[in-house]
């Protein structure tokens, strides 16, 4: 597809095709307006891939891409690394998806909102990742305080102080000391993160979450809320 072409897509819902792009789908065409809530949680759902997971699933899963992120073809000089801003889109998704859980969004300008926000999904949908390491340290803790605190206010993997002075570090899982450990292990004084790992727990966590919204729940509603705040669904003409 061109640049300049906007997406077509059929979702089998009222306003097909959409381009799953608000401006054009809301602002200039006001698509999402009739939406029932199911019918946002499809719109959605399939905008989450389109722009977040699938982009990830390339940069990890395809050998080609994944390559030509480390070596260009137009200049094979030039340093190139992805993985701290591939793993700083990841934990935002993460932080995001929890705000669509809970049921009070006109907090999340609080930072420890943000956070809670952060540890909501996390811990109900990447439930491998709500674990402590030795000397109890958290993994969600060193998550949000190394890696998407860091990566976001420092453009760096930082310390967690209260952890007595660990560090975040990005390596995958082939180089970890213990080749039998996934997801990430402590080393001295770095707790290592495979962030190919987090994206296959990320993919299922969303896989699941979106399962649930599928039954009507309170998670549904909650759901509906913070959207219809994100996404604003004003009627034509206001």
């Amino acid at each position: 597809m061109a640049r300049t072409s906007r997406p077509s897509i059929t979702l089998g819902i009222p306003g097909d095709p959409f381009t799953l792009f608000y401006d054009y789908d809301q602002v200039e065409e006001h698509k999402l307006t009739p939406l029932n809530k199911e019918q946002k949680a499809i719109w959605f759902e399939r905008r989450l891939r389109m722009a977040f997971l699938e982009p990830l699933r390339r940069i990890w899963k395809e050998r080609t891409v994944f390559e030509s992120l480390f070596e260009s073809k137009v200049d094979s000089q030039k340093e190139c690394s992805f993985s701290i801003a591939a793993m700083g889109i990841m934990l935002t998704v993460v932080e995001a998806l929890g705000s669509f859980r809970k049921s009070e969004p006109a907090e999340l300008e609080d930072r420890d909102s943000n956070w809670q926000m952060f540890n909501e999904f996390l811990s109900n949908h990447m439930r491998a990742w709500n674990v402590s390491v030795a000397n109890n340290v958290s993994v969600p803790k060193v998550l949000w305080t190394s890696f998407r605190n860091g990566i976001a206010h420092d453009l760096r993997v930082g310390q967690v102080p209260q952890d007595g002075g660990l560090w975040g570090s990005l390596e995958f899982r082939d180089n970890f000391a213990d080749s039998n450990r996934r997801r990430f292990e402590k080393h001295g004084d770095l707790l290592r993160v495979c962030p190919e790992d987090f994206f296959d727990d990320l993919e299922v966590g969303v896989k699941e979450y979106f399962t649930k919204l599928k039954e009507g729940n309170e998670l549904l509603d909650n759901f509906e809320s913070r959207f219809d705040e994100v996404y604003p669904n004003r009627p034509v003409g206001t």
